[in-house]
């Protein structure tokens, strides 16, 4: 996907929230079609940095072109947010709390 590909993106997700039904799409109260402001390119790498890896280029240019997180798929896209700790991941889905601790090191299971 190109840089292309997102051209009015923004402006069309924006929009949809306006038609009448909307409020009834799956996944509108966790996103309410609203999105995150776009990212400048040396935020984008200075997540890259902190992850230690390079986000694929589609996600890359969703974030410099069209927003860093909120309307998609289900109840919305995680929001990369930046703190005194790094990055974390904003969001709905993120509201749940897990059940017990994750483990220190990934386990095998056979």
């Amino acid at each position: 996907m190109s840089e292309d590909t997102w051209v009015g993106v923004r402006e069309r997700v924006l929009r949809l929230g306006k038609f009448p039904g909307s409020e009834s799409v799956f996944g509108v109260r966790g996103h309410g079609f609203r999105l995150g402001p776009v990212m400048q390119a040396e935020q984008v790498q200075a997540l890259e940095t902190a992850l230690g890896a390079t986000v694929p280029a589609p996600y890359r240019n969703f974030l410099l072109h069209v927003g860093a997180g909120g309307a998609g798929p289900d109840y919305g896209l995680m929001t990369p947010v930046p703190n005194d700790r790094g990055w974390q991941w904003s969001g709905i889905g993120l509201a749940t709390r897990r059940s017990r601790p994750p483990p220190e090191r990934p386990r095998c299971l056979s």
